[in-house]
């Protein structure tokens, strides 16, 4: 029997091959997952991903358009067609088989992991911290989050497609005899990010920065600007196009989160310090991790939060700045760390309900940190003679050991609703954010016991909670208790619950008491906030109906048809209307419509037979 001789070639993949198999075996318990949190909406209840046919509107619509496909605005504040065409094409590929959409989320972090490690090759590192750069990133417990929640996807999706970009520009530009033509792909993977992400915008930067660090010995100051601009150039243009389409599709490049309106933005500075420390501990020491922290917003400048977060950070960054110097790789990495954390901290464009940070705004900064802790340890163990490869080496098996067992650990999290808020809950025990949605878990599986219960901890925890409000109105409103949830409504609006949905509800539940006129005060704030609100326009109609207005209430069941033609009620309603009016067959051409939609409905069927006996057809 002979053997293959194994050849330095054959060599150089088993580095890559065993970290990226380790990799693996760290996230395979999060292929166990489940839909969790934004999941049950963007994948689970997202009609647009549906159809191959949706592909060209994703381009046209905001990232959670199909909440209101009605609407003319757009709805959220992100728009990330590359992101929604992915969904797309992975149900096609798997349907709502919840292990295909984790193998996804799993391969793009095993590709970003795998180029991260080409990346450190190309910047002239040895395979062992190359190796080691890689490691840490792929097995950090701080993407869990990125990894093992579907609704992360644009994460991982963002960086293999930015790193594809660099590795392809610094093969044009920092190499002997490159390609320019090759450019072209680098842009487009760098449009597809942006369009994946909108952190990524902040790449042309980076790319600008590094080449600006970077500028030969023999270069002027002047002469390494103009090289570095011109490199970059292209970058900062594909971001501008990106931005066009943002604002040509969202109608605004920024907008504040409706929640943090009232927000002064000098508490948004004095609270930068505080999110930034966090953010280092959470890199420096990933435990205990949550899907939501308590963070508040820092009011005054003799606050402990602000004051002693800025002395570590002034510390932090001096040390830091001592420490790279001299290194090309250690800046490049520095600000790759740092220039995509910024985009995070515009903290006005977040919910602070669901807290002002999370582990997944880390993932794309993370990269630099892998880098920098690998370099650190090279540096740390160069005095250690001939057993330096031993002592890096175990240096690195101890992080990497650590990493795995709390990745493992973390990816738990992620296996359902109740794993990820329980977990969250013993990290911050007192959040109402978290409290609220437990609440709302056990609301939609029918337990309103225990979701009364939730709400009304959230309650306790901040009185002015108008979210637990609402949802507790909902319980009392299922039970039949008209007149607690009316109180309930009222109390959410008063506190600034302005959702259509609120005004929906304690429209209905004044219709339950015959409060007619009241009720139609209700649900025109509910259509003056959300124009197509089918089921709005629908309760209006009958209220009109049933004040003898049938002018308005054959206007209002017109509307809720323009919105969704197959409302059967409303055109039984409208059919009923006109036939009042002896319009019969306009009528006629409403039921007619609605047997189309419903062949079977009694309904429709025993007024289709009524109509014509009246009528001799």
């Amino acid at each position: 029997m002979t053997t293959r001789k194994r050849t330095p070639q054959n060599r150089d993949w088993l580095l890559p091959a065993g970290i990226l198999g380790i990799t693996f075996l760290a996230f395979v318990n999060a292929l166990h997952g489940g839909f969790v949190y934004d999941d049950r909406f963007q994948v689970v209840r997202n009609p647009t991903i549906q159809s191959l046919a949706n592909l060209p509107r994703v381009f046209t619509q905001s990232v959670w358009q199909f909440l209101s496909a009605g609407s003319t605005e757009a709805i959220g504040l992100y728009y990330r067609p590359v992101f929604n065409s992915a969904l797309i094409l992975i149900h096609q590929a798997f349907g709502f088989r919840v292990v295909g959409w984790h193998l996804v989320s799993l391969a793009l972090h095993l590709a970003s992991t795998f180029l991260l490690f080409r990346l450190a090759l190309r910047w002239e590192l040895s395979p062992s911290v190359a190796g080691a750069a890689a490691l840490f990133f792929g097995l950090h417990p701080i993407h869990s989050e990125s990894v093992a929640w579907i609704a992360a996807l644009p994460d991982p999706l963002a960086l293999v497609n930015l790193l594809g970009a660099v590795l392809i520009y610094e093969r044009v530009y920092h190499r002997p005899h490159g390609k320019r033509w090759m450019l072209v792909f680098s842009l487009a993977l760098t449009l597809l990010a942006m369009l994946s992400k909108e952190v990524a915008l902040i790449f042309p930067v980076w790319l600008l920065m590094r080449e600006a660090m970077d500028r030969r010995a023999h270069q002027s100051l002047r002469a390494g600007a103009v090289a570095a601009v011109r490199r970059s150039a292209a970058f900062f243009a594909a971001a501008a196009f990106c931005l066009a389409l943002r604002y040509h599709v969202l109608g605004f490049i920024s907008r504040v989160e409706p929640h943090a309106i009232a927000i002064p933005q000098s508490h948004v500075l004095l609270t930068i310090p505080w999110v930034l420390v966090h953010y280092a501990r959470l890199l420096v020491a990933p435990y205990p991790l949550a899907i939501v922290y308590d963070v508040e917003y820092v009011s005054s400048p003799a606050d402990p939060r602000f004051w002693t977060s800025a002395l570590v950070l002034l510390v932090f960054a001096a040390a830091l700045g001592a420490w790279i110097r001299g290194s090309a790789v250690a800046v490049r990495s520095a600000l790759w760390a740092v220039l995509f954390l910024l985009p995070v901290l515009n903290l006005k464009a977040f919910n602070q309900e669901e807290s002002l940070l999370h582990d997944r705004y880390l993932y794309l900064p993370s990269v630099g940190f892998c880098l920098l802790v690998a370099l650190m340890l090279d540096r740390v163990t160069s005095r250690s003679g001939a057993r330096r490869r031993w002592v890096f080496g175990g240096a690195t098996l101890l992080v990497a050991a650590a990493y795995f067992g709390l990745t493992l650990t973390q990816n738990r999290s992620w296996k359902s609703d109740l794993a990820m808020t329980g977990r969250a809950l013993r990290v911050s025990p007192r959040n109402a954010f978290l409290h609220n949605y437990v609440g709302a878990w056990h609301f939609e599986h029918g337990q309103l016991p225990e979701a009364q219960d939730a709400y009304e901890r959230a309650i306790r925890i901040r009185p002015a909670y108008f979210d637990a409000y609402s949802n507790l109105a909902d319980v009392y409103h299922v039970r039949g208790q008209f007149t607690e949830a009316e109180r309930l409504y009222v109390r959410a609006i008063g506190l600034g619950a302005r959702y259509p949905n609120t005004y929906f509800n304690l429209g209905v539940v004044l219709i339950s008491q015959n409060r007619l006129i009241e009720s139609e005060r209700a649900l025109i704030e509910a259509v003056k906030l959300q124009p197509d609100f089918d089921k709005a326009h629908y309760n209006l109609g009958w209220i009109y109906a049933a004040q003898g207005k049938d002018r308005l209430a054959e206007q209002e069941y017109r509307r809720t048809l323009e919105v969704r033609p197959s409302y059967v009620e409303a055109r039984l309603n409208l059919s009923a209307l006109l036939r009042k009016e002896g319009r019969y067959d306009a009528a006629l051409r409403e039921l007619e419509i609605a047997r189309s939609f419903a062949p079977d409905h009694p309904d429709v069927l025993r007024a289709l037979d009524e109509l014509r006996m009246q009528t001799n057809h």
